[in-house]
């Protein structure tokens, strides 16, 4: 890559995000569990022109703050009514903003790596490194699946990772000035981190607060840690845009409670979210979300260690550290709630890739490229003809997921020759025609770093490309078993105007409905813990629908079952008065 290509690539990338992503935003409905639970505040908020109480079946939902709200509620009211498009939209621009502050991390980071001689630590030199460092951390992101699933779903996640990255990234740069240059960078950090309470909660200033005082600290900087406490007033100013007003509206002790349960109770008790997972939760997911570049995550690692005396360093290792510890000692674990520290990897990979990449870590990324792109291939292209073809599940999307897969196969198979030649020929340009080496060992890995670091960015971009892909011509296939719409619509034809729909399944799948209520307007959901109770309500009036499933339906006597479907894995059954 030339230089300049390189300085604009983070810009590009994003606006190819935009391009490729944005208009299959709407191909495919809301889908369960975290979309719904996101966007039924949003219609529901929508429809009576409130931007300040989130709701849920009429009812007060507070368990995340409003920011995903707001944001869909802004392009909803700009468009005129609400859909997945609009509602998608801003994790969508979230995710733009969480690329390029990555990049520029990544900039920064490589800057003051210390990397360089006395001799090459020029300011084109260091330019160069800089830029490098943010074109490498942004092909980084765009070809890592968890970014790509968090930025085209609706969920809340993304917006609070972008915060945070932005808050970072901002006290970072004012880090190297003085007087009024760092200070209002620095109110601008905190900002940020306000915004990110209101993303989702009292952590976007927690976690943060922990980490720059620990930063601050190991550098026994005191006055810049008491700095910290006034700093985080500005933070909380901006979560009282929303915190005010809604316990003007809802009161202090509802309010409390809720706080205290959706933060403080979920960290304890695994009775509150994802809970009973093992401390190593993220450390065996990790893989998984970051995909290929977890390879090179030791050697990034090691060259921050090394290098601890480096400010920017410091602070990326305390960052994704701290995070990892804090979030593996809570209760409740999902991957996504690493998302906020992943910007601190990148920008730590994008540093090593564009000043101190090693030969032999290159070669085993590709060589796991080509087995893992290999391997996905042929269990894309011969998947569908096993045994797997014939399940019922499959069978219902596998003749209109015929060409998607193939075209997902040949990219994979074309993603694997690739990175495969990239590394052969790498090889191959370090030695003679006589097969002698040219030169001194480190020519060779010179010689060959050029055409590793290109295999790097193939990997990316079929990554980026197979989401692609899966965005316009997988995903849409799939919803067709996955859509709660005609089911909704359905229901709504078959009941009484303005009549709640009943709802018995008691446990945890009550859970699911928010997928119902999408797609119910002037429809409500009556819930029900007990049979008798549910019988009775049905019996009340005549035309009332309830829905459950098989299991507890025969304990509903007196009713009969009116319809069945199958939505994804789950067997519904509607019921009304014999």
């Amino acid at each position: 890559m030339r230089a300049p290509s390189e300085a604009r690539l983070p810009w590009l990338l994003a606006a190819a995000v935009l391009a490729c992503w944005a208009p299959a935003l709407g191909l495919r409905s809301l889908w369960y569990p975290d979309e719904p639970d996101v966007a039924l505040p949003i219609l529901e908020m929508f429809a009576r022109g409130d931007w300040v109480v989130p709701t849920q079946n009429g009812q007060p939902w507070l368990d995340y703050p409003p920011l995903a709200y707001w944001g869909g509620l802004f392009w909803s009211t700009l468009a005129g009514a609400p859909n997945s498009l609009w509602l998608r939209l801003t994790p969508l621009l979230a995710g733009i903003a969480f690329l390029l502050c990555s990049a520029r991390l990544a900039g920064l980071a490589a800057l003051g790596n210390g990397s360089h001689s006395a001799s090459s630590a020029s300011a084109d030199t260091n330019h160069a490194a800089s830029t490098k460092a943010a074109a490498y951390a942004a092909m980084l992101v765009v070809g890592t699946p968890l970014f790509w699933f968090q930025t085209t779903n609706l969920q809340v996640d993304m917006g609070f990772a972008a915060s945070q990255a932005a808050g970072f990234l901002l006290y970072l740069a004012a880090d190297s000035r003085q007087g009024f240059a760092r200070l209002w960078r620095q109110v601008a950090a905190f900002a940020c981190f306000g915004v990110a309470i209101l993303a989702k909660g009292p952590l976007g200033l927690l976690l943060p607060g922990l980490i720059l005082t620990v930063w601050h600290a190991s550098f026994r900087e005191w006055r810049r840690l008491l700095l910290l406490a006034p700093l985080a007033l500005v933070a909380l100013c901006v979560a009282l845009i929303w915190w005010w007003p809604l316990v003007n509206r809802l009161g202090a002790d509802f309010v409390g409670h809720e706080f205290w349960a959706q933060n403080f109770d979920r960290f304890g008790h695994t009775a509150r979210g994802h809970g009973g997972k093992s401390p190593a939760f993220y450390l065996l997911n990790l893989p998984g979300d970051l995909a290929l570049w977890c390879v090179l995550l030791p050697a990034a690692l090691t060259m921050a260690w090394r290098q601890l005396a480096d400010r920017r360093l410091r602070l990326l290792l305390l960052w994704f550290g701290i995070s990892f510890v804090f979030l593996s000692l809570a209760s409740t674990k999902r991957s996504v709630y690493l998302l906020p520290a992943y910007p601190a990897l990148f920008a730590l990979l994008g540093a090593w890739l564009a000043t101190q990449p090693a030969t032999a870590w290159l070669r085993g990324l590709l060589r796991f490229v080509v087995v893992l792109f290999g391997v996905l291939a042929v269990a894309v292209l011969v998947g569908p003809y096993t045994a797997l073809g014939s399940k019922e599940g499959f069978a219902a999307i596998a003749a209109p997921l015929q060409w998607p897969l193939a075209a997902v196969g040949a990219l994979l198979a074309v993603g694997a020759v690739l990175a495969w030649r990239a590394t052969r020929r790498g090889l191959a340009g370090s030695a003679n025609a006589d097969g002698v080496t040219n030169g001194h060992a480190g020519d060779t890995g010179a010689a060959e770093l050029p055409r590793l670091l290109r295999g790097v960015a193939i990997s990316a971009a079929t990554f980026f490309l197979l989401f692609t892909l899966a965005q316009w011509f997988v995903m849409p296939v799939i919803d067709t078993v996955r859509d709660y719409r005609p089911a909704a619509a359905w229901l709504a034809a078959h009941s009484p105007a303005n009549e709640r729909v009943g709802f018995y399944w008691p446990g945890r799948e009550a859970t699911k409905r928010p997928a119902w209520l999408c797609y119910l307007p002037s429809h409500r959901l009556e819930t029900f813990t007990d049979a008798p109770s549910a019988a009775a309500w049905l019996a009340e009036k005549p035309g009332r629908l309830l829905l459950s499933d098989p299991d507890n339906a025969g304990a509903m006597n007196g009713a009969r079952v009116i319809q069945r479907w199958k939505i994804s894995s789950t067997q519904w059954v509607v019921m009304s008065e014999n």
